[in-house]
Parts: structure tokens; sequence; C-alpha cells
């Protein structure tokens, strides 16, 4: 499929020679957005991740990527992907996407900036971007948006597939190296939706990840053991400014975790 013969590129970059006991990217990252009432999260921690690791290499888009332009295309990938009658397609449907078709779609087709998605109403993650996303977010794409999605093209994220000690170690490698790292959690539980500080609990055992978030850092505690720091989408009014600190079972736990590393940047 098309899907499988996308290559994936592992970052033409030098791995971090030593450890560092910290790294912190906050400086890079975005403005957190709030997804509100809508699945984009694949859509704001893909948009989330790679400006990052971008601004970290020092490179300065124009505009901020915009999560909805992600989101909508990686369901447009999915269903020109799974329709059994591509003659056929179904209406989009905001039941969220898998953050690799995501990946693959933004390399695919591209990303616009906020403000050329909003016609300039907006350039920034703000409640009325949230409003307009809720709104917007089963439109069907243009041939004129298609055409602003192409002007931003990204290659070069890959997976993480490590288990242990060996995991925590390469996301951290990756951190330390100047990549955010896409991660999948658990998000349904009060553990999660109530957070106000501290280090995140490990999730439940036996349950499956069903959100999708970035990582920009992590500390070294007691000599060993790391915690994570880690960037949500539902707005800077949510645990500590829009972020949280994740124990090392977080990241143990999670299904997906994806270097936001780039080779290649169109045009």
């Amino acid at each position: 499929s098309l899907h499988d013969a996308l290559p994936i590129y592992h970052p033409k970059a030098v791995r971090a020679a030593a450890l560092p006991d910290s790294v912190d990217m906050t400086a890079w990252r975005p403005p957190i957005n709030d997804q509100g009432g809508i699945g984009e999260c694949t859509g704001c921690g893909y948009t989330g991740s790679i400006q990052t690791t971008l601004a970290r290499a020092g490179v300065v888009l124009s505009g901020w990527l915009a999560p909805l332009s992600a989101y909508r295309n990686g369901r447009v990938f999915e269903r020109a992907q799974y329709t059994p009658t591509p003659s056929v397609l179904p209406a989009l449907q905001d039941q969220g996407a898998n953050p690799d078709d995501v990946y693959q779609a933004v390399t695919l087709y591209g990303c616009q900036s906020i403000g050329e998605e909003t016609n300039g109403a907006q350039s920034v993650p703000c409640p009325e971007l949230t409003l307009y996303e809720e709104a917007h977010v089963n439109d069907e794409p243009t041939v004129a948006e298609m055409a602003l999605d192409s002007r931003f093209k990204v290659v070069g994220q890959f997976l993480i597939t490590s288990t242990g000690q060996q995991r925590l170690d390469d996301v951290a490698q990756a951190l330390a190296s100047g990549f955010a790292v896409g991660i999948s959690v658990y998000a349904a539980d009060a553990r999660f939706q109530n957070y106000a500080g501290g280090a995140m609990p490990p999730p439940p055992l036996l349950v499956g990840c069903d959100h999708w978030n970035f990582l920009t850092g992590y500390s070294t505690v007691a000599g060993t053991s790391r915690l994570y720091r880690a960037v949500n989408s539902w707005g800077p009014a949510w645990g500590i400014g829009g972020e949280y600190v994740a124990c090392p079972e977080i990241i143990l736990a999670s299904d997906c975790l994806e270097v936001a590393a780039v080779t290649e940047v169109s045009p």
C-alpha cells in the first residue's frame, strides 16, 4: 500500500555523546492549543512536536502550524486507504486519527498555518480558534486549501520500538538530540483528567492508550530515574500551564512513540 511504501528516515543528526541530567525545549515549543470537543489530539501533538523540533534547530516558520489542518489530512489519508469502494467516499467523521497516519499525511499533503486556515481571523491558539475548529472539523478540504497545505511538508519521523530501560534511554536520547517525541497515553481516568501538578502516577494496568501528546524534555531524580515533561492539548488552563510531568511508567505503557525528527522540509 501507499502507507507501507512511504519512507521513514532516521534523523541526520549527531546523537548526544552522553545524556545530560536534564533537557528542556519549552522555549521552542509553540503555544498550547485547546482541542475543545473534537478529537484532534493527534493534530495538536503532530504540529506541536514538529514545530518544537524545527525551532530548536533554528528553523523559524512564518506562522504556527494548524492542528486542524494536520488532523483533517490524517483523516483524508485514512479514508483513502481504508474505504472499500474508493469511488464512494464517506463524509469525514470526527473520530480521531492514528498518529502515524497524521505524520504520513503531512508528508504527502502538507499542513497549512493557523492564519491560512482561518483566513487571518486567528494566528495563534486561542479560545476563538477552538470554536473555529469545532465548527469546521468535518469540512471537506478544498483545492485551495490543499494548495496551501502543500507549501509545507516534512520528512523525518521514526518510531521508538524498544522496551524497558532501553525505551526510556531512547526517548531521553531523542530529546537530548533536539527532537520532540510524540507519545500515546491513557487519559480517560481522573488521574489524568484532574491532574493539577507533581509527577502523574502510572496508568491503570491493562488499559489501551486513547490520547496523543508530545514530550519536550526530562529531568533526572534520585540520581538515575527520569521524569518527562509532556504537553497536552487541553489548553493552558489544564495541568501545569497545559503541561504535566510524566513518570517512567507512562512512557513504558505507551503503545506509540514517534520521534519528530526532521530530515527534509519542503519547500
